[in-house]
């Protein structure tokens, strides 16, 4: 799960939240390239994300590696199809980028409507992870893995 949600949240981590304080030190520290500023607008297209959640599996053990791997896609892909419900003024989703440069987007939801639904997100998000989440398989009676390792008084 926890490789999941990182790659739900990694596309605007790693492309919104540079870009946001570059433009927030430009002119009050110093002076930032524009170029510098747009640079990371592909880490939020499929190409980016894919990219970064290939890097990003190879610093979990190799056992690992796949899960993580399969998980980040996901929750990048998630992120990716959700962003395409909204509307921008013009449109900005270049899903083929970079063999193509045709902008896409359903243009259903305003950019903001997430923070009006985000309170019923996370209740569906919570709903679904105690339905769907882990299971703890100790039966009755049985210890816990810290009673069992722990020394007899």
């Amino acid at each position: 799960m926890p490789f999941f949600v990182a790659g739900a949240v990694l596309p605007d981590l790693l492309s919104r939240l540079p870009p946001a304080l570059l433009s927030a030190a430009d002119g009050r520290l110093v002076p930032v390239p524009t170029a510098l500023i747009h640079f990371w607008t592909p880490l939020h297209l499929p190409c980016g994300i894919a990219l970064w959640c290939l890097l990003l599996c190879f610093m979990v053990p190799e056992s690992l590696r796949r899960r993580a791997l399969l998980n980040l896609l996901g929750g990048g892909a998630l992120h990716v199809l959700l962003d395409l419900f909204q509307w921008h003024a013009t449109p900005t989703y270049l899903l083929a980028y970079p063999f193509s440069s045709q902008a896409f987007e359903l243009g259903l939801v305003g950019t903001e409507a997430s923070v009006r639904f985000a309170p019923l997100l996370a209740l569906v998000t919570w709903l679904v992870w105690r339905w769907f989440g882990p299971r703890d398989e100790q039966g009755p009676g049985e210890p816990t893995r810290g009673e069992a390792e722990a020394p007899a008084d």
